[in-house]
């Protein structure tokens, strides 16, 4: 099997009228990831992939251009038609943190963990990610 990179955007810093910011994805066999998912990038990936069929999210740092589609993928995961549990995200160091705090609707925090399965990856860690079933929520 082929590993296959798909450039979803790569404009920086902000996205341009025909190029989002940084994303791409990285599909192997059956196995598919997100791998940064900067202003824009959502929108290509469903040229692809559906959010439900992803294996994980890959954020390489958390600046806007690399990390503000997770806000809709966030809210497509929670609150649209997108039926599946947690999307396993993995990030730098402080990536639960600064989601909660840019997922807050109001005074209460985000439940960032209903949407996010959240791995903060330090350096030297080897993580692997594979084609898994996609039960979804209360399945």
């Amino acid at each position: 099997m082929d590993l296959s990179l798909t450039v979803l955007g790569c404009a920086t810093p902000y996205p341009s009228t025909d190029n989002p910011c940084s994303g791409y994805l990285v599909s192997h066999g059956d196995t598919r990831v997100w791998m940064d998912a900067g202003t824009g990038t959502r929108g290509p990936l469903q040229r692809h992939t559906r959010l439900e069929d992803l294996d994980a999210i890959w954020i390489s740092h958390l600046h806007a251009d690399h990390s503000a589609d997770l806000l809709t993928a966030y809210y497509a995961l929670l609150f649209a038609d997108v039926e599946r549990n947690p999307v396993p995200l993995y990030g730098p160091p402080g990536i639960a943190g600064r989601l909660t705090g840019f997922l807050t609707n109001g005074p209460v925090r985000s439940p960032v963990e209903d949407a996010f399965a959240v791995t903060e990856l330090h350096d030297g860690r080897e993580t692997t990610v594979s084609s898994t079933p996609r039960s979804t929520r209360g399945g």
